[in-house]
């Protein structure tokens, strides 16, 4: 840990930046070029980062958890998202990193109708009332809108 701070949030914004938003459930097309599947997307997508970084040290983690999650977009944009979606967001909430969340799309119709009702939550097939919760409380520790603002390393 030698070098400044500075250098190691420009380290670690080369190592874990992605240049595009980060898919963990990618739209696959109906007629995908020949055997394109979600997993080789999802791969692709992740490509970028060099989590191995998370495992040089605590400090190295607490240091590079908020450039990961403060700094990429991630993106869930096929309609079949909830269930990963709701992983996503659990696992965040677990290791406290929902924290430095900035950016997150979800590309479903209608998904914060689906939040507030169970009927519609059922005849989705997701996997709940759980899910609803997860959106709200994380919604609630997020800030959107103007006042949100990215981390100051992000620029």
């Amino acid at each position: 840990m030698q070098l400044p701070p500075e250098t190691r949030m420009i380290v670690y914004k080369h190592c874990l930046v992605a240049p595009r938003p980060v898919d963990f459930w990618p739209f696959v097309p109906k007629d995908p070029p020949s055997n394109l599947t979600r997993k080789d997307m999802l791969k692709a997508n992740l490509k970028a980062f060099h989590v191995n970084l998370f495992r040089v040290s605590k400090q190295v983690h607490l240091e590079a958890v908020r450039i990961v999650y403060g700094c990429n977009k991630f993106r869930f944009s096929d309609v079949g998202c909830w269930s990963v979606l709701q992983g996503f967001l659990l696992n965040l909430s677990q290791n406290q990193s929902c924290q430095y969340l900035t950016n997150i799309e979800v590309a479903c119709p209608k998904w914060w109708h689906v939040l507030h009702s169970k009927t519609q939550l059922r005849s989705w097939g997701i996997g709940g009332p759980d899910l609803a919760l997860t959106m709200r409380l994380l919604l609630q520790q997020l800030r959107f809108g103007p006042e949100s603002v990215r981390p100051s390393t992000c620029v």
